[in-house]
């Protein structure tokens, strides 16, 4: 029972169970997961798509000679509106919740330089908005991609190099067979990492669905 085999044999039987059970049940929850979050976009992307689209058209309005014109402003506001419209319409492109709150802030800050009443609720109104729908995209995302996926799939490549593929290189091979150890644990490692390539690829699947375009012309 010293025999230290006894140990690397064990711990690798057990392991390679661990990450064929896992990795199995992980493949089929990440298919399952896609379907799912494929209809959530649909339903999150028409909503999203509506409320968009107000502010292309307030970013068109910020620059809106006739509309200015029958507003109150102070001195200055049409040059702060001018600059909210550019902010705006910055956002163009894929959508990134940190240009989002960067956007976010830039209104509330030009909000706060307004000298008309009209003008400074326009844009902090403008400011609130944005942070609402900052906040569902975020939700969205992370519901799409979680932490915890890639911390299966780092768990699942830690067991499998420290407690499956270490301790079968250790391991003696039968002395007629020991030219078959170093063809068969290359090929195991291949397998193995055939499986994270996988499940790398349903993780970039989700991170495509996650992402949502700002459009300037619907």
């Amino acid at each position: 029972m010293n025999d230290p085999e006894w140990f690397y044999s064990s711990l690798a039987q057990s392991a390679a169970s661990i990450v064929g059970v896992v990795g199995a049940f992980f493949s089929v929850r990440l298919n399952d997961h896609f379907k799912t979050m494929e209809r959530r976009r649909e339903i999150f992307e028409s909503s999203f798509r509506s409320r968009q689209r107000g502010f292309v058209d307030r970013a068109r309005e910020f620059v809106d000679k006739r509309i200015l014109s029958r507003q109150q402003m102070g001195p200055g506001d049409e040059d702060l509106l001018k600059k909210a419209s550019d902010s705006l319409q910055s956002l163009t492109g894929r959508v990134s919740p940190k240009k989002m709150a960067a956007v976010e802030r830039e209104l509330g800050s030009l909000g706060g330089q307004a000298n008309g009443a009209w003008t400074k609720g326009i844009l902090r109104q403008s400011a609130e908005l944005l942070r609402l729908l900052r906040e569902e995209v975020e939700s969205f995302q992370a519901a799409v991609l979680p932490w915890s996926f890639f911390i299966v799939i780092g768990v699942l490549a830690w067991l499998s190099a420290v407690s499956v593929i270490w301790p079968l290189a250790i391991l003696p091979a039968h002395a007629t067979l020991g030219l078959s150890k170093g063809l068969l644990i290359p090929l195991f490692a291949i397998g193995i990492l055939g499986l994270l390539v996988f499940l790398g690829y349903e993780l970039r699947r989700l991170h495509n669905l996650a992402q949502l375009e700002w459009r300037v012309r619907q």
